[in-house]
């Protein structure tokens, strides 16, 4: 019999350690291991698969459904998720805002019981990823979360960088609304 272990890619972030492998473990549960690839993530990537006809590779729907139930329990039960997910490094938490489940799971990790500093490490990882996200239509929902709960700095790193991706932004059909949203310029 043939040893089917050798021909499924090899998960990088099974090289974690403890708890950080809960939340990479989750989202990519049932499709290709992309978290922990350590390939870039930026808004060209997003444009570049948008103009070539081809989709970015999927989270699990289920996965991010399963972590996104978790996120909503009181941080007793939960902080070991809570952190697994704002320690992702931030091209991988940038991937993650960018997908359909995914970015509902950073969305739950705000508006849940995680404490401020968890939070803060979330936006903070995201701090130069936030045009990528929102040249998405999921991603935007989360930039406008990520907004509301945001300090002053954070919300300043969202709105430049958003200010730096007008123009793409403005093509889309959720931009314009979004850069009025985060108060940025007559739109």
């Amino acid at each position: 019999m043939r040893n089917v272990s050798n021909l499924l890619p090899f998960p990088a972030f099974l090289k974690c350690s403890g708890d950080a492998v809960l939340a990479p473990a989750l989202l990519c549960l049932d499709s290709v291991p992309i978290i922990g690839s350590n390939e870039p993530f930026s808004a060209a990537t997003v444009a570049a698969a948008r103009g070539g006809g081809s989709s970015l590779p999927r989270l699990s729907p289920t996965g991010c459904s399963i972590l996104t139930q978790i996120l909503r329990y009181g941080q007793g039960a939960c902080r070991a998720f809570t952190d697994s997910v704002a320690s992702l490094k931030p091209h991988d938490a940038a991937r993650v805002g960018a997908d359909p489940s995914g970015s509902r799971v950073l969305e739950a990790l705000l508006e849940g019981n995680a404490p401020a500093k968890v939070k803060g490490t979330l936006l903070a990882a995201l701090a130069d990823h936030w045009d990528a996200v929102a040249t998405t239509a999921s991603g935007s929902f989360l930039v406008e979360t990520a907004y509301r709960w945001a300090e002053l700095n954070a919300k300043e790193a969202i709105v430049s960088r958003l200010a730096a991706a007008s123009k793409v932004l403005e093509v889309t059909h959720w931009g314009p609304s979004l850069l009025r949203k985060v108060g940025f310029g007559a739109v």
